[in-house]
């Protein structure tokens, strides 16, 4: 059979040859489209080739610098991703069909921040109708469009007591003009002779030391935009007395540990304000893991309210631990 050539090739797929990388062995070559390729990568397909090309059934392993960033496992089609289970190298995860190596047609798609997508898509974006599940509650179900809720007859459905309404009638969490203040959470050590105080935690754009509700009405709101879809009417949960005692404990253990890295997890908190599940979705050291599921799991919330009663919601806790000082 004649060989095709890479030009001839991505003319007929319709993929620009100068947006388009050619990876692996001269004789298995795969094709990764502009959108998806990561500088300075490299590929390897362990699976059948045609005409010179990755085709039919098999994984495809993806690597800078020989570390793994991502791969593939399932139909390749002349060179290019066609129906499987991706882990991408921004860590997201997707399972689904592809047209031209991007997705395409139906696919269910877990995005890094626990944003799940099922539905439809074309050329590698959210296209057509499909729904979106959010890690701290809620719920878009109707039409897509550029990657994007079209509205139209879409219906959403809140955080904590699931109230549904159409897509026309949501109204997104505020947001707040200009720069906001960040907080620092500052402690003296007892056992130093030095005057000026130890920085435990710094950054955020709420107080340490204050529950929700002793907030100011732009604190309130700024945590409040971590939840697209709470109702305007209802309250998240949140420490009982704030985040600064359970960050003072984490610099202890940061001061023994040293890690370096993200921590992100999400809460499960009942009506009675109590934690009953944790999930974390990263982690730069298993012994802070175990420390901020302790932590978090003996701590006093103050439940969430949804239509004025407490209810069951979701609490996000995130930390960036460095040893450098800020």
């Amino acid at each position: 059979m004649r060989k095709i050539h890479l030009s001839a090739l991505v003319a007929l797929l319709g993929v620009a040859s100068s947006h388009a990388a050619t990876l692996g062995a001269e004789n298995c070559r795969v094709i990764l489209p502009e959108q998806v390729q990561v500088a300075n990568e490299s590929a390897e397909w362990q699976g059948t080739c045609a005409n010179g090309y990755a085709d039919g059934n098999g994984v495809l392993l993806r690597s800078v610098k020989k570390k793994q960033i991502g791969s593939f496992e399932g139909r390749m089609a002349q060179g290019m991703m066609a129906e499987g289970y991706e882990q991408a190298p921004d860590g997201g995860k997707y399972e689904g069909q592809y047209a031209n190596g991007l997705r395409e047609g139906k696919g269910a798609a877990l995005y890094k921040d626990g944003v799940r997508y099922d539905g439809e898509w074309r050329a590698g974006k959210r296209e057509g109708r499909g729904a979106a599940t959010y890690p701290l509650g809620g719920r878009y179900e109707g039409p897509w469009r550029a990657d994007r809720p079209a509205g139209g007859n879409g219906k959403v459905t809140y955080a904590g007591d699931q109230r549904t309404v159409s897509a026309e009638d949501y109204r997104p969490p505020a947001t707040s003009d200009g720069e906001q203040e960040k907080f620092r959470l500052r402690e003296r050590d007892a056992n130093s002779l030095n005057r000026f105080p130890t920085e435990v935690a710094y950054g955020t754009s709420v107080p340490f030391d204050k529950g929700y509700a002793q907030m100011t009405p732009p604190q309130q709101q700024q945590f409040r935009a971590q939840y697209p879809f709470l109702h305007p009417d209802d309250v998240p949960p949140y420490p009982e007395r704030g985040t600064a005692e359970i960050f003072r404990w984490l610099a202890k253990a940061q001061g023994n540990v040293l890690a370096e890295g993200e921590f992100r997890a999400i809460v499960d908190i009942d009506a009675n304000g109590q934690a009953t599940s944790i999930s974390v979705y990263a982690s730069p050291d298993q012994k802070l893991t175990d420390i901020i599921k302790i932590l978090l799991a003996n701590q006093k919330f103050t439940p969430g309210l949804c239509g004025g009663k407490p209810c069951a919601m979701r609490y996000p806790f995130h930390v960036k631990f460095s040893t450098h000082a800020g």
